[in-house]
């Protein structure tokens, strides 16, 4: 060292060992003795210089990779880093400890979260003996999906399960603006379960309608995500398909009354409970509904 120094740093140790300082001063006239010894030893690893994520934000029920870097290279037993997110009940490290193998300086990991329904920040810590480090993460809210399925059950008035296989018009109006979505189909003929796919997520008014029963309306909130369970059920009478039923609907039940399926004068549109017959049972129906409008 030069002359007058008071101070001095070494930049040369490496981390777990041990070192010993001794000192000395020297002129020209001789050396003096060595003062004592003190001695100094080094952290047993180098510390944690970053963690790191491959994005700032993951949408929840997704993972996001993650990158663990230490100030230098690993000691010949390796390094070890544990990590900690902030938010443990959304989301986890995977693994929780990376090991860093000797001479290398970064391990992978993946932060594993789970479906969020408000957008939630928290911190992903990575630690060793030495030091800590953090990085940023905000969980998100996953966006509707861009199209959903509204499935469901349709019953008809004094029809019986094996009959209830009849052609419908679904039709599905949005709350705000945009066209209406029109969809024709035959439920399940056992059930009457349908299903309608390819539809838009977005809140909807629900219009089904049949040729010999009045529409009936239904509200459905689509805009989540795919509903299911929802029931309709159709009142019958309307031979006119008008969504009315009234004095011209008794004109074309009692044109075709005492017929059945494959006779002249036989009409399914009277037949309002789809047993191939037009008889009283049918009258009850009408009866029932007489002076009734369907849903606009």
């Amino acid at each position: 060292m030069s002359a007058d120094t008071v101070g001095f740093v070494d930049t040369s140790p490496v981390p777990g060992t041990a070192y010993t300082y001794r000192v000395r001063a020297s002129n020209n006239g001789g050396a003096s003795g060595y003062t004592n010894e003190a001695t100094a030893a080094t952290p047993a690893d180098y510390p944690v210089a970053s963690v790191s994520l491959a994005a700032p934000t993951v949408i929840g029920g997704n993972s996001v990779a993650g990158t663990v870097r230490l100030g230098g290279p690993a000691l010949a037993n390796g390094s070890s880093v544990t990590l900690n997110c902030s938010n443990g009940a959304v989301a986890s490290a995977d693994p929780v400890t990376v090991f860093i193998p000797a001479g290398q300086t970064t391990a992978d990991f993946n932060v594993n979260t789970s479906a969020v329904t408000s957008n939630i920040p928290m911190s992903i810590t990575a630690s060793n003996s030495v030091s800590s480090s953090s990085s940023a993460l905000t969980v998100l809210v996953a966006p509707p999906p861009s199209t959903i399925t509204i499935s469901g059950n349709i019953s008809l008035q004094g029809v019986m399960a094996g009959g209830l296989a009849q052609p419908l018009i679904f039709t599905l109006t949005p709350a705000g603006s945009g066209g209406a979505i029109t969809q024709v189909m035959t439920p399940d003929a056992s059930d009457g379960s349908f299903i309608l796919t390819n539809v838009p997520a977005g809140a909807y008014t629900l219009g089904v309608k049949g040729s010999k029963w009045l529409s009936r309306d239904v509200s459905v909130d689509a805009t989540a995500g795919s509903v299911s369970k929802i029931t309709v059920s159709l009142l019958g009478g309307d031979a006119t398909s008008d969504n009315k039923v009234n004095a011209q609907d008794f004109l074309v039940m009692r044109a075709a009354y005492g017929t059945a399926s494959g006779d002249p004068a036989y009409n399914a549109s009277a037949d309002f409970n789809c047993d191939g017959k037009v008889n009283a049972q049918d009258f009850l129906i009408l009866r029932s509904n007489y002076g009734k409008k369907g849903d606009p």
